[in-house]
């Protein structure tokens, strides 16, 4: 019962991202790119200089951060998904490293590399995706994965 679940929903997601441009296709990339947007939210807050209360109110340098860590966490979960799909068990321990990476930048030690743990666990989850998973993830997929890493690792260097 359980093995006939897991193939339906293996084949679901197969079709999904192997196959042509659909709109739940258009709809991941609108959500995907609308979910950039937070990673604006600290450098913009900078570059108009906050007013004093909204500081007092919440950390707004920290937005960004623990956006991306959550973001970060998201994608290491669709990378074990794929990897126990396409039955890739031996490498289930390559997308935590990412996650770990994050997990240190609250960390004291590292607080002064909070951008540079960030914008690598960005790269090293695209890598991921890019390298391990090449053959189960669609080309339009791939682009959008880029293009995405790419649009919030610039908000880092903002």
């Amino acid at each position: 019962m359980i093995n006939i679940k897991f193939d339906q929903a293996r084949q679901i997601n197969i079709k999904f991202f192997n196959g042509n441009m659909s709109s739940s296709n258009k709809k991941v990339i609108l959500i995907t790119y609308l979910g950039i947007i937070p990673f604006y939210i600290s450098p913009l807050a900078k570059y108009f200089d906050y007013s004093p209360f909204l500081s007092n109110f919440m950390n707004v340098e920290k937005i960004s951060f623990t956006y991306a860590s959550l973001i970060i966490s998201f994608l290491s979960g669709m990378q074990w998904q794929k990897m126990i799909i396409h039955r890739k068990n031996n490498l289930l321990v390559i997308p935590l490293i990412p996650l770990l990476l994050v997990l240190t930048y609250n960390n004291l030690y590292f607080k002064y590399y909070d951008y540079f743990i960030i914008f690598i666990s960005l790269f090293l989850s695209l890598f991921i995706d890019l390298k391990i998973l090449k053959n189960s993830l669609a080309p339009w997929f791939k682009k959008l994965r880029i293009n995405a890493t790419i649009t919030a690792s610039l908000s880092l260097l903002l």
